[in-house]
């Protein structure tokens, strides 16, 4: 994040949050294995990245994710989207 900030370069980055490892999750469950270490203390990433002087935003659905995408595209800043995995259409 601050690698973007610095320059003042307007990227934008997408975060799929699942709160965890969730893909190596879904394997150790397959293979009969106890997930352990998967599911883990993730940050308020929206906070972090507005302490580092990124635009944040929190994409509820396709098409808000849509909007925010067209407005970050716009921005001179930095902008973070964050997708919660679980509440998205679909879950993690």
């Amino acid at each position: 994040l601050a690698t973007a900030v610095e320059p003042g370069t307007p990227i934008i980055d997408l975060l799929w949050n699942n709160h965890g490892y969730e893909e190596i999750r879904r394997q150790m469950v397959a293979a009969e294995i106890p997930p352990i270490g998967t599911d883990l203390f993730t940050p308020d990433f929206q906070a972090v990245a507005r302490g580092y002087g990124l635009a944040a935003h929190r994409a509820g659905d396709p098409a808000h994710l849509g909007a925010l995408l067209r407005e970050a595209g716009h921005s001179d800043l930095a902008t973070l989207i964050e997708i919660d995995a679980p509440s998205w259409p679909g879950g993690a």
